[in-house]
């Protein structure tokens, strides 16, 4: 655990991948780095994923496993689409930390996520070019098989707040307002004044 914050065995190897869909080839968001690993890591990962999961898994969001909609009851349905614009590369690695932290890692799986998210370094290869390293700062660990539970702990706290809100469908004794898909989120209401207010709340934790 130790030596997973040594940068030998995280430096990954970035390659960028045009996404298509029509998007326009001069911006950088039409772009994805998908990036390669160490396997040391990787059996590192894998060895640890047991635990982690353990403790994450019972603490994501209930609502990140699809939604229900109200054709049922007749009522008119309102909702709107979020998808985090490079949500998974932009998390606020020091929040990410914490928020697991919250959730119960500690003692050595506390030592092993943290270890994991210093001194990680991306090289791009590019035109049979290598750049040079680059050091991260931000964002999950995506090259990591664990980065979708990650980001679903630091979401979190928004689809809560979504949540407690009671904006959303009532459906007998529980109140819809918001499903999500790691950083798919959907929110749904009966009515236009609600959903504008569901948006108010997202776009808090979206800055």
């Amino acid at each position: 655990i130790n030596n997973y914050s040594c940068p030998e065995i995280k430096t990954a190897l970035g390659t960028i991948i045009y996404k298509g869909k029509g998007k326009p080839e001069n911006h950088h968001k039409s772009y994805r780095n998908v990036r390669v690993s160490p396997i040391l890591g990787r059996l590192l990962d894998e060895h640890m994923r047991p635990i982690t999961n353990a403790i994450s898994r019972p603490r994501q969001n209930p609502n990140q496993f699809g939604f229900t909609n109200a054709l049922d009851m007749k009522k008119t349905s309102f909702g709107l689409s979020l998808d985090g614009e490079s949500a998974f590369e932009v998390v606020n690695r020091e929040i990410q930390k914490r928020e697991l932290f919250v959730i119960g890692e500690e003692g050595d799986t506390w030592q092993y996520t943290n270890n994991g998210y210093e001194n990680t370094i991306t090289q791009f290869k590019m035109d049979g070019k290598l750049s040079r390293p680059i050091d991260e700062h931000l964002g999950v660990l995506q090259v990591k098989i664990k980065s979708s539970d990650h980001y679903k702990i630091f979401v979190g706290p928004a689809l809560e707040s979504l949540d407690a809100s009671h904006l959303g469908y009532q459906l007998g004794p529980v109140c819809v307002g918001v499903s999500g898909v790691a950083d798919d989120v959907y929110i749904l209401t009966d009515s236009q004044d609600k959903l504008q207010q569901l948006i108010n709340i997202a776009v808090h934790y979206g800055t």
